[in-house]
């Protein structure tokens, strides 16, 4: 029963790589100019479609593997939810700090977001 829980879980996360990708090669997405490259001149491109797949995928597969039966010393592997609920948060966070306008705003962003990464990878 659990292990079919699981299998569900991959399932919606490939269909909705298999979605975005798609979507991706068929140029059906929301692509702008990052407000650092207009700030400063440059060329950078957001693909908002990398960040939505990003918050949605990426707290799904660490869940999923922190579901996973007990490590030989026999502690749980649970213990990875909060650090993957972590990781769908610096997700949004960088995605708006590069979709704010605003410069302090997206700068305050951007650093919480490094904040919440070493906060999640250190867990």
């Amino acid at each position: 029963r659990r292990r079919l829980r699981l299998n569900r879980k991959m399932l919606y996360v490939f269909t909705f790589l298999t979605t975005i990708y798609t979507c991706m090669a068929c140029d059906c997405q929301y692509v702008h100019k990052g407000w650092i490259a207009e700030y400063h001149g440059g060329h950078q491109i957001v693909y908002s479609f990398r960040y939505i797949e990003w918050v949605c995928c990426a707290p799904i597969v660490l869940s999923i593997s922190g579901q996973l039966p007990h490590t030989a010393d026999g502690s749980p592997r649970n213990a990875l939810v909060p650090s993957s609920m972590l990781t769908g948060i610096y997700c949004i966070i960088s995605w708006q700090g590069i979709v704010v306008t605003d410069f302090y705003w997206a700068w305050v962003l951007i650093f919480w977001a490094f904040v919440s990464y070493f906060l999640a990878s250190y867990e």
